[in-house]
């Protein structure tokens, strides 16, 4: 009888750290949604080396939890993709290859990042190093996801990844780069409660098994 309450106890506990673990990595990896998408990327050419993309402002409390990078018809090199405040200071960055995932219907590929909490009001910046490849600009068929509000283009003539300081208002960014994101993935605050529950039912679980 013992030993079936021990079998009993070790499945409940088993069972309980799946869960939780499937919970928090549900809430980090949630592909989410494009801040910028579109159906037609516009006008596509490159002339030179470049860090694309755009400047915008998060309308509500929002998590990154990818960047991604414009791909068109395929790329011939790795690009990377970065995410900075509105100081320049750099809050996240990955690399997108030929074999990164296809997200949205505007030709990205995108990575997931460890996810940066946005600050409802705050201004952001996103952009992707396009080497020799083909950037896309004035795309047509445009989805602004609505927890951010686009500001202007941002753009840097440089051979690497660098903060976008320049800036047009008048075209709808150059891609460059993207941020992914997603408001559904839980709050720091919501996670610790996460977590705090499923520890106290695995506590349950192991003193019911050892006073049975």
């Amino acid at each position: 009888m013992f030993l079936n309450k021990l079998h009993l106890g070790r499945k409940l506990a088993r069972t309980l750290v799946l869960g939780i673990t499937l919970a928090v990595s549900l809430g980090i990896a949630s592909a989410g949604t494009l801040g910028i998408d579109y159906t037609n990327p516009g006008s596509v050419s490159t002339n030179g080396a470049w860090s694309l993309g755009y400047e915008f402002q998060a309308l509500q409390s929002v998590s990154v939890t990818g960047l991604a990078f414009f791909t068109g018809g395929g790329i011939s090199q790795n690009h990377d993709v970065g995410l900075w405040d509105s100081n320049g200071n750099l809050l996240a960055s990955t690399t997108i290859t030929s074999g990164s995932p296809v997200i949205g219907t505007g030709g990205f590929l995108w990575e997931s990042i460890v996810p940066v909490i946005l600050t409802a009001g705050d201004y952001y910046y996103v952009a992707g190093e396009t080497g020799s490849d083909n950037y896309s600009y004035e795309p047509s068929g445009v989805t602004i996801n609505p927890a951010i509000s686009f500001v202007a283009a941002a753009y840097v003539s440089s051979g690497t990844l660098a903060f976008p300081d320049s800036t047009d208002p008048s075209t709808l960014g150059y891609f460059g780069g993207n941020v992914v994101l997603s408001t559904a993935a839980p709050e720091p605050s919501s996670m610790a409660m996460l977590l705090g529950g499923g520890m106290m039912l695995l506590g349950f679980v192991r003193r019911r098994t050892r006073l049975g």
